[in-house]
């Protein structure tokens, strides 16, 4: 509100460096990586989506009876201001006024700003001085953003100024009569370090991991990339100078992995290869695996990138952690989406270079813009519309276009060409309501912090959100093709090849969720063909409907630059999610019940084991899916540890990577177990499982989500 007159880019830096300076950051007990919020504001400005009015502070704060009536008179000016005008309350009103609901049929779409990996070592290698040098080269060569890279400048003044807001916490809290000697010692340590950094860019590990820690905690806690290359080259000059032994690097690696989990941060990523194709990993590689599997906490989401040269101890310690429980690290083939990236148009060197965000995007941080997760849908969804004309039959609305009543589609080619106009019609209203969320971004919130921590945005002159990435695309999460390709073989087969049943009859039998009808509904689960059992002529009819979606996506625009859309099926929440709003289907699934929770087999639905699931999820074009496409298992827990189920966990990675296939992702945990903490959650609060593209703590699951868990196939090795 004190810069009203202001540019808006200039207008709104001030704002979120206000909002920094003035977090009043809290310390707790025993933390060696320092910097938290203290205090949120009525309007909030977060990296996740624009900035934020909320509400119902608002209110609390209205119903307060200490506020003073000048308080309340600001508060009602603020209202005012941002009231329907923050991201959220724009993107909805454009929505309406260009007809659209915001609400589409099997998609969860909403105003927010996605996922996102930057590239820290910027700021780790320049320091706010350098950044200072950086902002002023961009300017020189970029006459007429003048007040973006006054905005620019005021977002680095806003860095130091946290920086300095936690140290001066933790000198506080140092001279605090309950605070030990010891206790005492680490936290001057902390602030001295905070009086050289991040205005000058870090020489120790524990500089480095400070000063990291501030700058992704500004931006969201979201995904920290390549964590063992931003930080592992620090840790490694400190060993062997002396300067930090082992023992010190766990506990302040134990100590950032506690923040991570606090703030419920996504994906981190080590292994994998250099910009020349060399194995990257390095001694973080290690720890950071190691401090994974001996807390076992659900956040980070660690994933180890595979690649031909990784070293055989780091994939063996990688399948040690995998074999005692949590579902982390999954397991990223370079190979297929390196090509992938390659074939979107990035380079080699840069490919090699790319990073997860969120559950599992594919993203090249600091080089590439998107939502990653700009478009989320249901792909089972479009052949239920199909099969009713248009209509939603959860709503009973006229959800999608007239493609003919079930008696019209009198060929499969008919039922195909239905589906497939349902399809673009969800993707046209997807892609249209992205493009809004996208366009007010870089209209009205442009991000200074993620611009500083891209490679072209302040050489070019044009933020982040605005295009100024080297590689800016669009991305959809698409579930249900599973049981879409497994559907439809069962009416190819019943319906159009043997002619059993008429379509409308079975639709029929479909609406009424199979009543009565339940030998057929184990003919169709039993003895028609299902992904993930080694059928390769089934396999190749489904990997065709994954190769149609993504011909469609890619034909397809984004807002921001000049990129295409692509997909990926990772399998988070939404399985469950869209189960719930999706009918009884053809391939034996009950109404309500979850979607597939990945690119592989139905729950329940691979019989002839974990190799025959590899062969089918590795006909799917890897080399050309965005990425991720994970591939889930679960598998019964070894009376041991060590010894021949790691062997055999390395064994199973090395095939599907050798196959082709971009993710594997295992969960060690057996049915007895889950019912049990299920029973007695109380002794269980620890227990973390694999979800689908990320790991959770059982017990902060839905019933109905613990529930789909089970029902995976349950594998022994």
């Amino acid at each position: 509100m004190a810069h009203a007159d202001a540019p808006r880019e200039l207008r709104l830096a001030h704002a979120v460096a206000a909002q920094w300076e003035a977090s009043r950051p809290t310390v707790k007990p025993d933390e060696l990586v320092l910097g938290r919020f203290g205090v949120f504001s009525t309007v909030f400005a977060s990296e996740y989506g624009g900035v934020r009015f909320e509400a119902g502070l608002w209110q609390r704060l209205m119903d307060e009876p200490s506020t003073s009536g000048e308080q309340r008179a600001l508060l009602e000016q603020i209202r005012a201001e941002w009231d329907g005008q923050d991201f959220g309350g724009l993107v909805t009103a454009e929505w309406a006024r260009r007809g659209i609901s915001g609400r589409v049929p099997g998609s969860g779409l909403g105003p927010w700003a996605g996922h996102a990996s930057q590239e820290y070592r910027l700021f780790l290698e320049l320091g706010a001085v350098g950044m200072w040098e950086r902002i002023a080269r961009g300017r020189a060569a970029n006459p007429g953003r003048e007040a973006w890279y006054d905005g620019l400048l005021r977002v680095v003044e806003g860095v130091r100024g946290f920086a300095s807001a936690v140290r001066e916490s933790a000198l506080v809290t140092a001279q605090h009569p309950s605070t030990t000697p010891e206790r005492r010692t680490e936290l001057q340590g902390i602030a001295a370090l905070l009086a050289r950094c991040p205005e000058h860019p870090p020489e120790t590990f524990r500089e480095a991991v400070q000063t990291f820690w501030l700058l992704f905690y500004l931006n969201g806690a979201d995904s920290c990339a390549r964590i063992d290359q931003d930080l592992g080259p620090y840790l490694e000059r400190d060993l062997a100078a002396g300067v930090i032994g082992e023992a010190g690097a766990r506990e302040l690696i134990a100590s950032l992995w506690v923040r991570f989990d606090e703030n419920r941060s996504w994906s981190a990523v080590v292994g994998g290869v250099d910009a020349q194709g060399r194995d990257a990993c390095n001694a973080l590689t290690r720890l950071a695996l190691e401090a994974t599997e001996r807390l076992q906490l659900e956040a980070p989401n660690l994933a180890l990138r595979v690649h031909p040269r990784l070293p055989e101890p780091v994939l063996r310690q990688a399948c040690r952690t995998i074999a005692g429980g949590g579902g982390m690290p999954p397991l990223v083939n370079d190979g297929p989406i390196i090509r992938s990236l390659q074939a979107r148009g990035v380079s080699l060197e840069d490919a090699r270079d790319y990073a997860l965000t969120g559950c599992a995007q594919v993203v090249v941080p600091g080089r590439s813009y998107g939502g990653y997760e700009d478009i989320l849908v249901n792909g089972l969804k479009w052949l239920e519309l199909a099969l009713h004309d248009g209509v939603d039959p959860l709503s009973g609305e006229q959800a999608g276009p007239r493609t003919g009543p079930p008696e019209a589609l009198a060929t499969l080619d008919d039922l195909m060409a239905a589906w497939q106009t349902q399809m673009r019609a969800v993707l046209d209203t997807c892609v249209e309501m992205a493009g809004v969320s996208l366009r007010v971004l870089a209209e009205r919130f442009p991000s200074g912090l993620r611009s500083l921590l891209a490679y072209d945005t302040v050489e070019r002159g044009v933020d982040l959100r605005a295009g100024g990435c080297r590689y800016n695309e669009g991305q959809a999460d698409v579930l249900g093709l599973t049981n879409l390709g497994d559907s439809l073989a069962v009416l190819r087969e019943l319906v159009y090849e043997r002619r059993q049943l008429a379509l409308a009859e079975f639709v029929a039998i479909l609406d009424a969720d199979w009543q009565g009808q339940e030998a057929l509904r184990e003919r169709c689960l039993r003895d028609c063909p299902k992904f993930g059992n080694d059928d390769p002529a089934h396999d190749a009819f489904v990997a065709s409907l994954y190769d149609t979606v993504l011909e469609e996506l890619r034909s397809r625009r984004t807002a921001v630059g000049e990129g295409c859309y692509n997909f990926d099926v990772v399998g988070w929440t939404g399985h469950l999610d869209w189960g719930r709003q999706t009918g009884a289907t053809p391939d034996g699934r009950r109404a309500g019940a979850p979607l597939a929770d990945s690119c592989g087999a139905s729950q329940g639905r691979d019989a002839h084991g974990p190799t025959a699931v590899l062969a089918s999820a590795a006909r799917l074009n890897h080399d050309r899916a965005h990425g991720v496409l994970a591939l889930t298992l679960r598998f019964t827990p070894p009376r041991q540890v060590e010894g021949e189920f790691v062997e055999a966990l390395m064994a199973l990675a090395r095939t599907y990577c050798g196959l082709g296939g971009q993710q594997l992702q295992v969960n060690v945990v057996d049915n007895r177990l889950l019912r049990e903490a299920q029973q007695h959650p109380e002794r269980y609060e620890s227990l973390v499982v694999r979800v689908g593209g990320f790991s959770a703590y059982w017990t902060r699951l839905s019933p109905e989500m613990q529930e789909a868990i089970i029902a995976r196939t349950e594998h022994v090795m």
